[in-house]
C-alpha cells in the first residue's frame, strides 16, 4: 500500500509539474484549484478542531473525524502533490513566468 501511496504521489506530482509548464491556462487552473483546496483543507480542519473545543470532547480522539471527510483527503492529496510539482519546479530550475 505504501508503494501505491508513494507512485501515486509522485505520478500525479509529474502530472501537475507537466501541466503547469504546457500552457499558460493549465497553469492557472493548477494554481487555482491548489488555492480552493487550501482553503477547504485550512477550513475543515479548523471546523473539527473547533467543534471539538465547544464540545468540551477529548481532542486526542474527537478531532479525528476529519479524517472521515472525504472532501479533507481529496483536498489534503491535491495540496501535497501540488506542492511536489511546486518543488520540482524549484528543483529542476524550469520556473515558468506569466
Amino acid at each position: 500500500m505504501i508503494i501505491l501511496l508513494t507512485a501515486g504521489l509522485l505520478i500525479g506530482g509529474a502530472i501537475i509539474w507537466i501541466l503547469r509548464k504546457w500552457m499558460i491556462w493549465t497553469r492557472m487552473i493548477c494554481d487555482l484549484a491548489a488555492v480552493a483546496t487550501y482553503i477547504v483543507f485550512g477550513v475543515k480542519a479548523a471546523d473539527a478542531v473547533m467543534q471539538t473545543v465547544e464540545d468540551g470532547t477529548v481532542f486526542m480522539t474527537e478531532v479525528h473525524r476529519v479524517f472521515l471527510s472525504h472532501l479533507f483527503l481529496v483536498c489534503g492529496a491535491y495540496v501535497g502533490t501540488y506542492g511536489l510539482a511546486f518543488l520540482l519546479e524549484r528543483l529542476t530550475g524550469t520556473r515558468t513566468e506569466v
